[in-house]
């Protein structure tokens, strides 16, 4: 059903029938359940060696919080603008080769969306692609919200877009701090992370995946023979995170990514059989490439979908940083062993590469100066006297102590400052040192810290 055809002004009789069908429609998602035929998959290959991930889950968590505080990430939105604008700043600044892949979408009335690709490969720390022509390695996710909570009760006129903490929010902020610990790693081949725009604009699937579609149909057939392997991350936040071999997923990928969860004891990835799911990975996979959806679809509660999918619910209260890290972990180590080189990093020790962590600091500011946007990791944040420091659009991560010299002040414009190693964010009173007179300000911001 076309939703120009649908009422906005209905009885109950006809409410109750549009909602079945909207939401038959809104679980596109879904293609089928597993059946009892579905036998238990062999066991799974393990690495014998194994890197060391530097994967933070808090800082993850914060860029959760940082998408969900822009607003609805819808396509053509200011907030969408907003957050490619964070995004290619962060990836940029962490050596990446960032590029928009912006086009028209005639199934949204030629809204311009915009997927941002950023590519690592085998050259010397650059952040350019390389020239190498071996092997491609792809992570994905997508980064726009949907505009409808359609499995709420209401209608058309009166559903409004999800904040996105988890369905968006949660598979954007693993391929952020991805690109952040492998800052310092040694390529071998090309590691491509990519950020779909137009993935659930809806409210049915012919206006769903637009991204992932134009992406896919414009890939080179030379980077289609090159690409051995897709990996999507959707819905990976779930505080309480199952998840299993999605059905419509390469099953020897699957066993890759499934046996590194096994030697890491990441016991939220399940070898059991899940539901096949039509996700951004199916388009991928039609080029030929192996393709993989790391999702749990049961989010908050049994599924399809879960109580908290496409609905108001979906908050970043309900995401974790340890499920953000069990997968980061599993993820990063599968990148490192696929195009990374353990010599260039350290000396293999027993069963770990002892790879170095990425430089995060510090940081003084000792004249006026304006940070943003993006994403800043920091062991310690200082402040000299009498200096103006204006944070626009950012997450200011802090691993250490914030100090204000006298007579300083911190704007916060449309950011985020918070602990990334204590619990809830929370900046203690013992690591925040204010000189006389020091201010903070903040103007659409949020300040995790002591009062002043």
């Amino acid at each position: 059903m076309d939703e120009s055809m649908v009422p906005i002004s209905l009885n109950g009789r006809e409410m109750a029938v549009v909602l079945v069908v909207l939401l038959v429609a809104s679980a596109t998602l879904m293609a089928r359940l597993p059946s009892a035929s579905d036998s238990d998959p062999e066991p799974l290959p393990l690495p014998s060696v194994l890197p060391k991930s530097h994967f933070n889950g808090n800082v993850a968590n914060l860029t959760v919080w940082a998408q969900e505080h822009m607003g609805p990430r819808l396509p053509g939105s200011e907030n969408a603008i907003r957050c490619r604008a964070y995004l290619a700043t962060t990836l940029a600044a962490q050596g990446w080769n960032v590029t928009h892949q912006s086009f028209p979408s005639p199934e949204l009335n030629g809204t311009v969306l915009t997927n941002l690709i950023a590519k690592r490969g085998a050259d010397d720390g650059d952040g350019g692609p390389g020239a190498d022509n071996g092997p491609i390695h792809m992570v994905g996710a997508h980064y726009d919200t949907r505009p409808y909570n359609d499995r709420e009760p209401g209608n058309l006129s009166t559903w409004q877009p999800i904040p996105g903490a988890n369905d968006g929010g949660s598979g954007v902020a693993v391929l952020l701090e991805l690109a952040r610990v492998l800052q310092p790693a040694t390529f071998t081949s090309e590691v491509w992370l990519v950020f779909f725009d137009g993935e659930d604009h809806g409210p049915y699937s012919d206006k769903m995946f637009l991204g992932s579609k134009y992406f896919s149909d414009h890939l080179e057939q030379d980077i289609v023979d090159r690409t051995e392997a897709f990996v999507l991350l959707d819905m990976v936040g779930d505080r309480d995170l199952n998840i299993p071999r999605e059905g419509n997923s390469d099953p020897d990928l699957l066993d890759e990514l499934f046996g590194i969860a096994e030697a890491l004891n990441e016991t939220a990835f399940q070898n059991r059989a899940g539901r096949a799911v039509t996700d951004d990975h199916v388009y991928v996979a039609r080029r030929g490439i192996p393709a993989i959806d790391l999702i749990d679809f049961d989010y908050g509660g049994p599924g399809p979908g879960g109580p908290y999918w496409h609905t108001l619910n979906d908050t970043r209260d309900k995401v974790s940083a340890g499920s953000l890290e069990s997968v980061g972990r599993v993820v990063e180590t599968w990148v490192r062993l696929k195009a990374t080189d353990p010599h260039g990093e350290g000396t293999v020790d027993g069963e770990v590469w002892d790879s170095p962590s990425p430089e995060v600091g510090p940081l003084t500011v000792d004249q006026d100066r304006t940070l943003g946007p993006g994403l800043l990791v920091l062991v310690d944040l200082t402040l000299a006297p009498a200096v103006n420091l204006t944070v626009t659009n950012a997450t200011v991560a802090l691993l250490g102590n914030l100090t204000l010299g006298d007579g300083c002040r911190l704007d916060l414009v449309d950011s985020i400052l918070a602990a990334a190693d204590l619990p809830d964010g929370l900046l203690t009173a013992s690591r925040f040192q204010p000189g006389d007179g020091a201010e903070v300000e903040t103007t659409r911001s949020e300040w995790w810290g002591p009062a002043l």
